[in-house]
């Protein structure tokens, strides 16, 4: 809110007076554009997303879970090793504990991203992301029919609220609320990378063991900075997926397996374009967290 004072002169009378300007808000700032965000906090990746004039939200991103925090056991009073909180005489109070597994969930993947937003009465930036994802939970059905394996990748849709400011055509930064805590989008306007298309090799771990895995980036020809995982070879398996580069020197990536039971696979870093290298970490539907992926 701001406050000014106008000095206004009434020339035919001579006289000088001095009043107070009716208290307002400044101008909400616009985030139409197409924004290029890295993720912090309690989840990690790269976003490419818009926002559209009729205050509509699109696009996608690459989710790498954060390992969720175990639950402290407290420690046992020696006085009361069982932990009771009643007299043994008493009744317990019983109380219900379904869905505190969701507190533990996570998820991974590629997501689409829908929703909608508009100004507060502060002209802050809020509205609504809809997030189609693969939970780390969920089963994965998978079918043969006559020689072809088909994949049925079973997804969940998460809806979350968000908040946050804009500099109009140099960076914007919102929180997003989700029920794994709160995951901090920092944007700036998104410009297309020069192409980064060819043959990539990863050094990873596979079960605690040394691993590599072969791939090329094809550009999606429909947006730019987005590339499609194609060719993918490791020790016995082979795979395919996403790679999302970021302006802001990271990259994300996600890739799923052709095994009978397959892998997801989620991994955000730095890369540096010109080198063609870089260092990440991700995680895995097993679930496995902290891996490393050294692209090349």
């Amino acid at each position: 809110m701001k406050r000014s004072l106008r000095l206004l002169t009434l020339a035919a009378a001579g006289i000088l007076i001095t009043a107070t300007a009716p208290f307002g808000h400044a101008a909400p700032q616009s985030p139409v554009g197409d924004w290029d965000f890295v993720l912090g906090g309690k989840q990690r990746g790269v976003a490419f997303i818009s926002f559209n004039s009729d205050s509509t939200i699109t696009g996608g991103e690459i989710i790498v879970p954060v390992k969720p925090r175990t639950p402290r056991t407290p420690t046992a009073d020696p006085r009361n090793p069982e932990g009771l909180t009643t007299r043994p005489t008493d009744t317990p109070t019983t109380t219900s504990t379904a869905g505190s597994s969701a507190t533990n969930s996570n998820f991974i993947g590629a997501s689409v991203i829908g929703g909608f937003w508009t100004f507060d009465s502060n002209g802050r930036v809020i509205g609504n992301l809809s997030q189609v994802y693969q939970d780390l939970a969920s089963t994965t059905t998978v079918t043969t029919n006559g020689t072809n394996t088909v994949i049925v990748v079973v997804l969940k849709t998460n809806g979350v609220a968000f908040r946050g400011v804009v500099t109009p055509g140099v960076r914007m930064t919102f929180n997003a609320y989700t029920r794994f805590g709160t995951v901090t989008y920092k944007g700036v306007p998104k410009v297309d990378l020069a192409d980064l298309d060819g043959d990539y090799t990863a050094e990873t771990k596979r079960d605690g063991l040394l691993a590599f895995e072969f791939f090329t980036l094809a550009q999606d020809p429909s947006t730019f900075n987005a590339y499609n995982i194609t060719g993918g070879l490791g020790g016995s398996y082979n795979f395919n997926g996403l790679a999302l580069i970021s302006r802001q020197k990271q990259m994300a990536l996600y890739t799923i397996t052709d095994e009978a039971t397959p892998r997801f696979s989620t991994y955000v870093g730095s890369f540096d374009s010109t080198t063609r290298r870089g260092t990440l970490k991700g995680a895995n539907n097993n679930p496995s967290y902290g891996m490393t992926y050294k692209v090349f």
